[in-house]
């Protein structure tokens, strides 16, 4: 018997892969359990004798590639292993059409609510549409048909999550030799190849390619310490005092070991057969969960896919080369005689035939199965005549009318197995009018489309995309779970697989599962944590200063000005509908303000910037303070654009301060203009006498508090921020702060040096010229002077950098300001850590850099008390890539389309560090371990470092 976990996931499909990786990141333990093996490209099937096969009925001894489920009339196909379905599928990441959502679903799902995380999704799989120099055969055909009958508006390219390299083509010699693929290393540290349509998609890829699940979700939950357990056969769950026991068997040697886990949480993502199959079996066989809903196995669906073959004489379309589906022509609406269906270019690998034999051997030749199996194998032509074959693909909306239970086979009425009652009838208007496009499509390229006996005799169908058994609905009448995956009846126990989707989507599911997943999950944590959707988190409800008024500020000082005065003198009144009294900026130019405003900016904006403080006349101070070090902790709070007065940026302070950390460091950036009034009101707790907000104090650490300088304390020439805040600052003795001597510094130990830099002082330009040149944000030469004279980053020392700034010097979402890299470019010669704020988000990088300058892994954490921008669906810099960015909408009473405020802690201990980036409800959304070798560089750790605990008193203030 396992010790417990927060959360067990069963399956690692669409829906497992995403919970273990979004709980990991979250701090939860968190054990998958998953039925098949891990697998690698040596041991993918390709003969006829290798392990295809996996047998529901007997796992222990076949626990194949494949579990090819016979149900009466329907075949269903599923991946057995480690990533799930993403084994098998052919590659298609695409969103359900808007017209998907309009029936069926509880009122909280919809196409618009699921966008976020659709974007999500396609980050992670990093999807894209097959390269225009690397069309197929099939892409070209499926063309050429759409315009023949006049639907060229109708086809599409789809996005595949593969990695192509765009330098391939057809024309290299050889061209689907492995030897064409270049290996690159995934931003989750797995190593891959780029795709040389050797069609073998729904086998293995063997150049790995193919960005199935275990290369990206999973790898990124093991990285964050979730466990994955592969062979692990769950069959039941039951009730347990401190959640859910999961039973299962180990499949070991042939045999079956029982063994069961408990999870404070549960997540079922064993597919829609498998997650069905368990919580029939838990209420049904083994009475463990008997207030399940009634609902449980209806409304199962096939989505409608169906293949006809189609023979072109001697016209070569090789389907057994290029990526398995392409591209679509769009039949959803409608139109076609009311039957809706999604018509794609099928692919198979030239080795499908050893599968076919080897399941014919596995099943006999007696029965429905092995006729059907006969059949298919009379059907596929020779492989040599492969070369002349269309296989038209495609899915349909149908009557999503099966129902699951558990039956009794006559020869052995003890067993009870997953049973499937599938009427034909209510679906065959989709099929056939899919089948029919495809006869037409056919005719129209001079094809012969031959209809299979299995579906024109039999009536049988093939799908690997079944969905329902564990519907989602708004009532446990209706279906199992509710809108956010959690089986009715029952807290913590959780479903996100292909079964909670409550009809046919008519294309290609993947997308829409992992989607749901994603947001099931963020709705699981708010549910942990207390937070009721919809509600502000923030104990200072109505006491700061909203965050409507300071959404899309721009970058300018005239206009900051302006919203500055234009800002209202207390919180507004809200209304029952939680709609914000409305606010207008014309207000800054009534005949009470104005004069107000002109006076501000000509009083604070105007003049020479305040004079660039060094360390030359600090009496020894040199700005290089020792932290602890050996095995005592450090901890260090780290925020950006927080002084902004909000309720969000109070809320912050209170969760920096709970973390009881040695270090607080803010960013940069008081808004709006860094004044006098603003930097007492909005940083040092000090009320101003003009307006009724509650001031806000940014939070001590026990042992020093700084700031760096950004533009907006410049927008007021700097002055407050060099005479007012700084002074208030430093290191604490005795109780009182020191203050901090200038805007750069320099904390260190025997392993970690953090630098902190100041790029707000050229940060702006003089009025007017301003509007027409950007700022470079470079360093001052008194900083480089004291970097090469006093921090002296020798080559011998082998420190790990972490570098501190209010201004990125590269970004995916915003604008670069590479001056600074460049400039550190005589200092640093290994990647460091950097932290920047500036934009208003939190974004974690991969290892990037610019020419010239220093490679860091950059992180950006810009989200203390700003509204929070969401990542645009189309980034300005793609080349900048993303290991995590916070994409959830952030429920506030301003109506605000927004994302999370939240904040940075670090821990230092020996030669590791821990980050934790931790949102506005005090959840730990993302963490990061690293480690400093002997030649000073920085390695990523899978898990926490040995030794570094989080024991707040080992390191006495």
């Amino acid at each position: 018997m396992n010790h417990g976990y927060d959360v067990v996931v069963i399956g690692s499909g669409f829906g497992g892969a995403v919970a273990a990786c979004r709980l990991a990141h979250a701090g939860r333990s968190v054990l998958v359990l998953e039925r098949g093996r891990r697998w690698t490209p040596d041991q993918y099937p390709r003969d006829i004798d290798d392990a295809w096969i996996w047998d529901q009925d007997a796992p222990e001894r076949l626990n194949g590639w494949i579990d090819m489920r016979f149900l009466g009339q329907m075949w269903v196909a599923q991946g057995a292993g480690v990533g799930g379905g993403s084994l098998i599928y052919a590659n298609i990441s695409i969103d359900a059409k808007p017209s998907a959502f309009t029936a069926g679903w509880p009122s909280q799902i919809s196409y618009d609510a699921l966008q976020p995380y659709y974007e999500r999704v396609a980050d992670m799989l990093g999807s894209r549409p097959l390269p225009d120099g690397q069309l197929t055969r099939r892409f070209k055909l499926m063309r050429e048909a759409a315009g023949k009958i006049d639907e060229a508006a109708r086809f599409r390219k789809l996005d595949l999550a593969v990695t192509f390299d765009d330098a391939w083509s057809y024309d290299l010699p050889d061209a689907v030799s492995p030897k064409h693929s270049k290996p690159w290393t995934n931003r989750f540290g797995k190593a891959q190849g780029t795709c040389v349509h050797c069609g073998n998609c729904d086998i293995g890829c063997e150049v790995q390619a193919k960005n199935t699940l275990d290369l990206n979700y999973i790898a990124d939950a093991e990285r964050a310490g979730a466990i994955v357990q592969p062979l692990s056969l769950v069959t039941h769950v039951s009730p347990a005092a401190d959640g859910w026991r999961v039973h299962y068997d180990r499949l070991v040697d042939g045999q079956r070991e029982p063994a069961s886990v408990v999870g404070k949480r549960v997540v079922l993502a064993a597919g829609s057969l498998g997650s069905t199959e368990i919580l029939l079996r838990s209420r049904d066989q083994y009475g463990t969960l008997a207030n399940l809903s009634a609902h449980l196995g209806r409304g199962w669906s096939s989505n409608g896919d169906f293949l006809t073959p189609a023979l072109y004489g001697d016209r070569r379309i090789d389907p057994t080369i290029g990526p398995t589906i392409t591209c679509a022509i769009d039949f959803l609406d409608g139109s076609e005689k009311g039957a809706r269906f999604f018509v794609e270019d099928g692919g198979f690998p030239n080795v499908l035939s050893n599968y076919i034999k080897a399941k014919s051997k596995h099943v006999g030749r007696i029965g429905a199965r092995a006729a059907f199996l006969r059949q298919l194998l009379r059907s596929m032509p020779a492989v040599d005549a492969l070369a002349n074959v269309m296989p038209w693909f495609g899915q349909g909306v149908d009557a999503a009318n099966g129902n699951f239970h558990l039956g009794r086979r006559w020869y052995a009425p003890w067993r009870r197995y997953l049973a499937l009652d599938w009427d034909v009838a209510e679906s065959k208007d989709a099929i056939d009018g899919l089948i029919g496009m495809h006869e037409r499509l056919s005719a129209a390229t001079g094809g012969e489309a031959i209809v299979p006996l299995t579906w024109s005799v039999l009536h049988q169908l093939v799908t690997p995309h079944p969905l329902g058994g564990c519907g989602m609905a708004a009532s446990p009448s209706a279906g199992v779970t509710d809108h956010a995956g959690q089986v009715f009846a029952h807290p913590g126990l959780y479903v996100f697989d292909g079964s909670i989707v409550p009809r046919a989507i008519g294309l290609n599911p993947s997308k829409t599962i992992a989607a749901l997943a994603e947001r099931g999950v963020e709705l699981l944590l708010q549910e942990q944590t207390g937070v009721a959707p919809g509600l502000r988190s923030t104990r200072h409800h109505g006491r700061g200063k909203d965050l409507e008024d300071l959404q899309d500020l721009p970058r300018s000082p005239v206009l900051s000005y302006l919203q500055k005065q234009a800002q209202p003198k207390a919180p507004r009144r809200k209304t029952a509908n939680l709609v914000p009294t409305s606010y207008p900026l014309l207000a800054a130019f009534a005949s009470t303000q104005v004069f107000t405003w002109i006076w501000q900016y000509l009083s604070l904006r105007l003049g020479p910037r305040h004079r660039f403080l060094t360390y030359a006349n600090s009496a020894g101070d040199k700005g290089v303070y020792p932290m602890a070090g050996g095995d005592a902790e450090v901890r260090i709070v780290l925020a950006g654009d927080w002084a902004t007065g909000t309720d969000e940026a109070h809320r912050i302070a209170d969760l920096m301060t709970a973390y009881h950390p040695h270090y607080s460091i803010h960013l940069g950036d008081v808004y709006y203009v860094g004044g006098p009034l603003e930097v007492g009101e909005n940083f040092l707790g000090i009320k101003n006498p003009r307006n009724e907000y509650e001031p806000c104090t940014w939070p001590r650490g026990s042992i020093g508090s700084f700031a760096l300088n950004g533009n907006h304390e410049m927008y007021a020439r700097g002055v407050a921020y060099f005479d007012r805040m700084l002074p208030n600052l430093g290191l604490t003795v005795y109780g009182k702060p020191c203050g901090q001597k200038a805007s750069f510094f320099c904390l260190e130990n025997e392993h970690w040096r953090i630098i902190a830099l100041d790029t707000g002082y050229n940060s702006i330009d003089w009025p007017i010229i301003e509007f027409f040149r950007s700022p470079p944000c470079a360093l001052r030469p008194e900083q480089i002077e004291w970097l090469r004279e006093v921090v002296c980053p020798r080559k011998d020392d082998t420190r790990g950098i972490i570098l501190l700034t209010h201004h990125q010097y590269y970004s995916r979402y915003d604008y670069w300001y590479p001056t600074q890299a460049k400039q550190l470019a005589e200092f640093f010669s290994r990647p460091v850590l950097w932290y920047w704020g500036h934009e208003h988000r939190m974004a974690v990088y991969q290892e990037f850099g610019v020419p010239d300058g220093i490679r860091a892994f950059g992180r950006c954490i810009g989200h203390g008390g700003m509204p929070v921008d969401l990542p645009p669906a189309k980034p300005k810099h793609r080349e900048c890539i993303v290991e995590f960015t916070d994409h959830r909408h952030y429920p506030n009473d301003e109506n605000l389309t927004i994302g999370y405020n939240g904040y940075a802690q670090m821990t230092l201990k020996g030669d590791c560090v821990t980050v934790q980036y931790v949102d506005i409800d005090g959840t730990v959304i993302f963490t990061e371990f690293w480690k400093v070798d002997a030649d000073g560089m920085l390695q990523r750790m899978r898990d926490q470092c040995s030794g570094s605990g989080t024991d707040q008193g080992s390191l006495q203030s």
